[in-house]
């Protein structure tokens, strides 16, 4: 029989602009309660960010969320009494641009498979209505792409890989608690 394991969740969210309140969500974070074992997973792509937000600079929080990777393995064993504080302590309020959700929580055979579910379903939004939307952009950008250089152009030709975005991410990091 397979051991359930809780965990909490957090999703990072690229805030645009914070007087419109407009957010995209960029990661998840997830901590096992048992093991304090932490699962990482960012959008390595960032091409719906650039769609939504032509003028962001994607290049900066690439590397943002590089730190903020390396900052969450450095500190995943840090014995905080909840899950919100290590948020905090991972992120800063003052970090421009990026902010948690309201953590929330869940049982799993697999937290692997749990952060990957959670991945697709809120920061990739595979098999969801805006599927369908971003399907139907991408077929009128890429019609009128090759009248003028734009930044949909740019955008739209990616010559690593023919693959659609969520399928280019890569697979959540486990960063286990150090004793």
């Amino acid at each position: 029989m397979n051991k359930r394991t809780a965990y909490r969740y957090a999703v990072l969210r690229y805030v645009h602009e914070a007087a419109s309140g407009e957010f995209l969500n960029v990661g998840i974070v997830l901590r096992t309660q048992n093991s304090r074992d932490v699962y990482v997973r960012f959008n390595s792509s960032l091409l719906r960010l650039q769609l939504a937000f032509p003028d962001c600079n994607t290049k900066v929080l690439r590397e943002t969320l590089s730190h903020l990777e390396q900052s969450i393995e450095a500190n995943a064993g840090r014995d905080e009494e909840s899950f919100e504080k290590l948020l905090q302590f991972w992120l800063p309020e003052s970090a421009r641009g990026l902010q948690w959700s309201e953590p929330a929580a869940g049982v799993s055979t697999n937290p692997a498979r749990a952060v990957d579910d959670l991945f697709v379903s809120l920061v990739a939004k595979k098999g969801s209505a805006y599927e369908r939307f971003e399907a139907a952009l991408y077929s009128r950008l890429n019609i009128f792409a090759h009248f003028a250089s734009t930044p949909a152009q740019r955008v739209l030709s990616d010559p690593a890989s023919n693959e659609p975005q969520w399928q280019q991410d890569v697979a959540p990091k486990r960063i286990a608690m150090r004793s």
